[in-house]
Formats: C-alpha cells, sequence, structure tokens
C-alpha cells in the first residue's frame, strides 16, 4: 500500500514538474520566434526586432563616426549607445512579461477567467514591442547631451531598404 501511495506521489510530482517546464517554455520560445517577424506596430515599417536591433546599431554607429569627424578631440564610445540600449530592452522583455502575467493572474482571481493565461504570450510580446517603442522615443529626449546616441526615428527604413544598406556596406 505505501509503495503504490509513493509511486502515485512520485507520477503526481513528475507531471506537475513537466507542465511547469511546458508553461515556462511555451511563452519563451513563442517569444524567442516573435523576434525574427515583423512587428505588428506600423512605426516599425515591418521591421523585425532583429532587424530593428541591426538598424539601431548601425545607425548609431554612423552617427558615432560622424560625431567624431566634426569633434576629432572628443571621446566617443558607441558601447555607450548600444550596450545600455540592449540591457534595457532584456529588462524590458522580462518586467513586461511579469507585467502581463500579473495582469493575467488578476483576472482569474477577480474573474475567474482562465482564458487571458492563454493569450499570455501574444500579450507579452505586444507589450514589449510598445515599450520598446516608447524606449526609443525616451531615448530622444533624455539623451541630448549624447547626440550622437540619439535615434531618429522618422528613420526606421523598411525591410527592403535595410538590406540594401546592408549590402552597400
Amino acid at each position: 500500500m505505501f509503495s503504490t501511495i509513493t509511486k502515485l506521489f512520485a507520477a503526481f510530482i513528475r507531471t506537475l514538474i513537466t507542465l511547469i517546464v511546458i508553461a515556462v517554455l511555451v511563452p519563451l520560445a513563442y517569444f524567442g520566434c516573435r523576434l525574427t517577424q515583423p512587428l505588428d506596430m506600423p512605426q516599425f515599417k515591418g521591421l523585425s526586432y532583429i532587424q530593428f536591433v541591426q538598424w539601431r546599431t548601425n545607425f548609431v554607429a554612423d552617427q558615432v563616426a560622424k560625431y567624431k569627424q566634426q569633434n576629432p578631440s572628443k571621446h566617443t564610445d558607441l558601447t555607450a549607445c548600444t550596450g545600455p540600449a540592449m540591457i534595457t530592452d532584456v529588462g524590458r522583455a522580462v518586467t513586461s512579461g511579469l507585467y502581463i502575467f500579473a495582469e493575467d493572474v488578476s483576472m482569474v482571481r477577480a474573474k475567474g477567467d482562465w482564458s487571458s493565461i492563454l493569450g499570455f504570450p501574444s500579450d507579452w510580446f505586444e507589450t514589449f514591442e510598445q515599450w520598446v517603442w516608447s524606449g526609443a522615443q525616451a531615448e530622444q529626449i533624455y539623451l541630448p547631451n549624447v547626440s550622437y546616441c540619439n535615434l531618429n526615428l522618422s528613420k526606421i527604413p523598411t525591410p527592403v531598404q535595410l538590406q540594401d544598406a546592408s549590402i552597400n556596406q
């Protein structure tokens, strides 16, 4: 009798751990796949997140090069612009996920609506995308003293323009 209960408990624990792993991996896999697909907001002009990061890095590198030409005696550092942006985007990914998860849990508690949990991966990425855009806009406002770090968001290219620019470099 005791061995049967132990086996059932062990099977329950294995099942629970498997469900937890699936619950963690599915949203992460979805998020990872969405990074390579076009962003939904029209401001990104069809770029994927990966392409946006590529454009942002190239744009800032060009800005740094121009700044160095105009101010040869001043110190400039590309990583001063791109490093914090990448770290901030990782932070945005984590906090937007936690934000949406907390929102979904509150919906379950308030209304008993478990369907909100099913939309978590897409809601998470949508929020991340909005936060990336808001962050890019904020960088224009809050980095005025580091002019070569400022993005000109009106110059975001389409995927074809980005590809053409990569070929020409």
